[in-house]
């Protein structure tokens, strides 16, 4: 499983590939550029990794994908190469890189091989979504209906003391 990630920081972005390996049960990641802060570099990786786990656990259970082994406890491995950047190389940011990994992304998401689970995926997130929007306005309802109530009580309350003065 291919999955791009774009880290922003500030106006630049920096992409990473991540391939989970579910057959060695490995997350890799393949990043270009080379960090002079190595200790906060591999500290951000580990954040990464870690929500990118939990998310693609959730993400196959709803899809009712079932492993051996959770993707949690998979290890990160970084790919070496001798085609690394140093870090003042902005060379993910360039807007023809940019588009060229937009679509690749966009090539491997959309590939008929997903697409009875990218299918079913998109109706549950539908029918989630209607739910979640039928129950946002049941409760403003709900919400509306108590203002309105509290309004009639205040002007009766009002129209009370009046008439008692």
């Amino acid at each position: 499983v291919f999955i791009p990630i774009l880290i922003r920081d500030g106006s630049s972005g920096h992409f990473i590939l991540y391939v989970l390996d579910l057959n060695k049960h490995i997350i890799y990641y393949l990043d270009n550029k080379v960090f002079a802060n190595v200790t906060s570099y591999k500290e951000k990786i580990e954040r990464i990794s870690s929500i990118l786990a939990d998310q693609l656990c959730s993400l196959f259970e709803n899809l009712n994908l079932v492993f051996d082994i959770d993707i949690g406890l998979f290890p990160t491995k970084e790919v070496k190469g001798d085609w690394k950047k140093g870090a003042t190389n902005l060379d993910c940011a360039e807007k023809r890189r940019n588009v060229c990994r937009t679509c690749t992304c966009g090539s491997l998401v959309l590939s008929d091989m997903n697409k009875d689970k990218r299918l079913s995926a998109l109706e549950e997130i539908y029918v989630n979504r209607s739910k979640r929007e039928e129950a946002q306005k049941i409760e403003e309802d709900k919400q509306r209906k108590a203002l309105e109530d509290l309004k009639a009580k205040e002007a009766q309350s009002f129209a009370k003391e009046g008439g008692e003065q």
